[in-house]
């Protein structure tokens, strides 16, 4: 691939067609590793992702199989990348992709329910054949098989029961399975579209005999190795190895319902909500954060939905306020595991108690049973977090964006007020700020952390130049359309899409604290605010 330049069409990459797909397929799935991945991936494309979450979940529908978790996001978010590519201008005409994979039962519906206006190139509907057919399953499997492999395959569990000397029971129907999982995988080698991560990790976790089923594989799959003129990737190994161990150990992949996120308004609080929800629920696959209005276009395609409204779907839905305090965090995620077959967490929490009872003396039972809480609420994600590299809230909060006022003044002048120190320093035009007077004038606006806070944005492309958060106190308090009485409002000026993550975690921790906030609506100055927000995000 190169890389070219030029002053009239800026930076291009030229090279293979088919190349160029690999390398979006790569790059997604390394960006969806990251806690933003899914809205940087939104952010650049043109199309909803609402409309591909249907159309994945449709094939799955017409196929009769369910992908993995790390699959459906895959094939989700790569489509919206492509699709964007395609309808850019820049894939060329000519043929990239050779191998012809038409004569198959899903290549007609997949070419059938392809909306045209997504397609570039004739070759784009086989390419997005291959990326369902080679997709890893759960439940199901493509039927798009190559039969010459059941010879190889019959050799290689033969072998493998030579090895471990077990006796795999219906062998005959375990190698057909095998035949359909391992063919997605010769495609996704062949093609480059290695598996990133294969989602089996957490189901063998703590399997003893685990590490036994990946060296055995290891030996087992040379011959697979010579016909692809390729070893096969770590993950690929993991992924086979779990097929057996789940063969004659009962080994079960995890299978997460999938959520949504609806938000009825606010960019920033929706983003939030499913940041949040994310880092709670673990045991959930959250697939996209989304509109009122998006969301009933395709609301059928989840089974859970968390939204700040009440919505007409089937699916399972809670209603929540965007910032909770840790007692509805706690109270949530216990009503949430128990509703979707996680187990009692009372009853989790209950049986704990009783077991370090038993083993030592509890002087403050009630501090205990909330520790444990706490420790629950925090799910089963230990990773370094990347919010805490980013910058707090004292990088966006400047002395010089603080205003104080003791007039009793309409919704719309402390908008006004709160706003003008931004606009001073050209942070925000006066679009801006006509922007967030007419989302703030909607009774449904969502742009509020707990009772008295408000934290009117938009979007970048309305009038945002910079990075910054404006801090009005008003000691009268000043009634908005939505009825609540706010006593500080933070205008938020987001130019990116991710760095002010760890910021607004904080804001929002600050007006979920009633004492803290008592202290910033009876400050005096603008040192004791910026001391205020400094004791504050140390804790």
């Amino acid at each position: 691939m190169e890389l070219v330049y030029s002053r009239k069409d800026g930076y291009r990459i030229n090279g293979s067609e088919l190349k160029v797909k690999q390398i979006i397929n790569e790059l997604v799935a390394i960006i969806l590793h990251f806690e933003d991945g899914m809205e940087l991936i939104v952010e650049i494309s043109d199309i909803s992702v609402g409309s591909i979450i249907h159309y994945t979940h449709k094939i799955e529908q017409h196929l009769n199989i369910t992908y993995s978790d790390q699959s459906f996001n895959q094939l989700v978010y790569s489509l919206m990348i492509l699709i964007a590519r395609n309808r850019s201008c820049q894939v060329p005409k000519e043929s990239y992709f050779k191998t012809d994979i038409r004569d198959t039962s899903e290549y007609d519906f997949i070419s059938n329910v392809i909306p045209e206006k997504w397609i570039a190139n004739k070759d784009d509907y086989k390419w997005i054949l291959l990326l369902f057919i080679s997709a890893n399953t759960v439940e199901g499997q493509i039927q798009y098989q190559n039969s010459d492999l059941l010879k190889m395959v019959h050799e290689m569990v033969q072998q493998f029961e030579s090895l471990t000397y077990v006796e795999i029971k219906n062998k005959s129907d375990f190698e057909k399975r095998l035949v359909a999982h391992i063919q997605p995988m010769i495609l996704r080698i062949k093609y480059g579209l290695h598996l990133k991560d294969s989602g089996i990790k957490s189901a063998v976790r703590n399997v003893k005999n685990h590490q036994m089923f990946v060296d055995t594989v290891r030996q087992i799959v040379k011959p697979l190795e010579k016909k692809l003129n390729s070893a096969l990737p770590k993950d690929e190994i993991e992924l086979l190895s779990f097929y057996f161990g789940s063969e004659l150990e009962n080994w079960k992949p995890e299978e997460k319902k999938r959520a949504a996120v609806v938000c009825s308004n606010g960019v920033i609080v929706s983003r939030l909500m499913f940041k949040k929800l994310r880092e709670m629920f673990p045991e959930i696959s959250f697939v996209s954060a989304s509109s009122v209005r998006e969301f009933q276009k395709f609301k059928n395609d989840f089974d859970v939905v968390f939204t700040t409204v009440h919505l007409k779907t089937d699916a399972r839905q809670y209603i929540i306020h965007p910032i909770m305090t840790t007692d509805e965090s706690l109270n949530l995620r216990y009503r949430v595991l128990r509703d979707i077959s996680f187990g009692n967490s009372e009853e989790m929490l209950d049986g704990l108690m009783n077991i370090i009872s038993r083993h030592g003396q509890v002087d403050d039972e009630v501090r205990l049973r909330k520790e444990i809480q706490l420790f629950l609420l925090k799910g089963q994600d230990d990773e370094v977090k990347e919010t805490e590299y980013l910058p707090d809230l004292l990088a966006y909060v400047k002395p010089d964006f603080i205003n104080f006022t003791d007039q009793k003044l309409l919704w719309t002048e402390a908008l006004e007020l709160a706003t003008r120190p931004l606009m001073k320093k050209g942070i925000v035009t006066d679009k801006f700020l006509k922007q967030i007077i007419k989302e703030s004038s909607s009774m449904s606006n969502y742009s509020y952390f707990g009772k008295n806070m408000a934290i009117p944005h938009t979007t970048p492309d309305m009038g945002v130049n910079g990075n910054a958060f404006g801090l009005l106190i008003s000691k009268e308090p000043v009634k908005f359309p939505n009825n609540a009485d706010v006593h500080i409002i933070v205008p938020l000026a987001v130019g990116d899409t991710t760095s002010h993550f760890r910021a607004v975690e904080q804001l929002a921790n600050i007006a979920a604290n009633p004492k803290s906030m008592k202290t910033l609506i009876n400050a005096d100055s603008k040192n004791e605010v910026i001391n205020e927000i400094k004791r504050r995000i140390k804790e």
